[in-house]
């Protein structure tokens, strides 16, 4: 009478477990750290656009009291209407920029502002200060560009305001 090896049966069952193990593990990692999420410039500046002169968008970011800071250069060309133009210009970005960045909180914009006639020379106009919890407790698919000053900490940096 001849014997069945059970040589590969063995062999089936012990790849079985190495690829649940695999599983597992890679179901089981945790998201990524405050540490780990990297949140600089770089990549903030591909979230909401790199400025300087006539474009908008991020010049710099540091962290300030344990806020992120982020520098955001506006080009407003007309020089009027500013908070609606910052509103306009900002909202869509704040959203995708809390979407990208899962550990941010809180953040402050610094917002620049420049003309056409010196696009290379910004001068500070308001700090907008944002938390995680204002950005989900805010409907964000109906908030008009000119309600963004209404959600958010503001502080005006310059002294004559053109609004």
């Amino acid at each position: 009478m001849k014997q069945k090896t059970k040589f590969p049966a063995v062999l089936y069952l012990l790849a079985m477990v190495l690829v649940a193990g695999s599983l597992m593990s890679a179901c089981g990692k945790k998201a990524e750290s405050p540490a780990a999420e990297k949140i600089d410039k770089e990549a903030v500046a591909a979230v909401m656009g790199a400025g300087g002169g006539m474009q908008s968008g991020v010049t710099d970011v540091g962290r300030t009291e344990g806020a992120l800071q982020i520098k955001y250069h506006l080009y407003i060309p007309e020089q009027r209407d500013f908070d609606e133009m910052i509103g306009t210009d900002l909202t869509p970005k704040i959203q995708h920029l809390y979407k990208a960045f899962n550990t941010i909180d809180p953040v402050t914009i610094v917002v620049e502002t420049s003309d056409a006639a010196s696009p290379y020379a910004s001068q500070p106009y308001c700090a907008i200060d944002l938390t995680r919890k204002i950005y989900e407790q805010t409907n964000w698919t109906t908030l008009l560009a000119k309600d963004l000053f209404k959600v958010c900490k503001v502080t005006y940096l310059i002294r004559e305001m053109k609004k």
